[in-house]
């Protein structure tokens, strides 16, 4: 298992985006990211690629977290879509 860095190393807070159309997946998730306690979390959430686009305009992010199933975009497409950012997506 991968664990972040202390907060000693870290210069800013992580910021995340959560791309989940299934609100109680979404909650777990973000329940155990919230619950990382070395790192400052900043935790943006998008039910469809569309609304994970509109976050991505407005600010940068250093993970995204992606559903490939969408209610707007399917499988490597979401992927392909998602690429564009510098953040690392998982």
């Amino acid at each position: 298992m991968l664990l972040p860095s202390g907060p000693a190393e870290l210069s800013h807070a992580v910021r995340v985006l959560l791309l989940e159309d299934e609100r109680v997946t979404a909650e777990i998730v973000a329940e155990y990211l919230r619950g990382v306690r070395s790192m400052e979390l900043r935790l943006d959430l998008a039910a469809t690629l569309a609304e994970a686009r509109a976050h991505l305009a407005r600010n940068a992010y250093d993970l995204l977290i992606v559903d490939l199933h969408l209610p707007d975009s399917k499988g490597l497409a979401t992927l392909d879509a998602m690429q564009n950012s510098n953040a690392l997506v998982i």
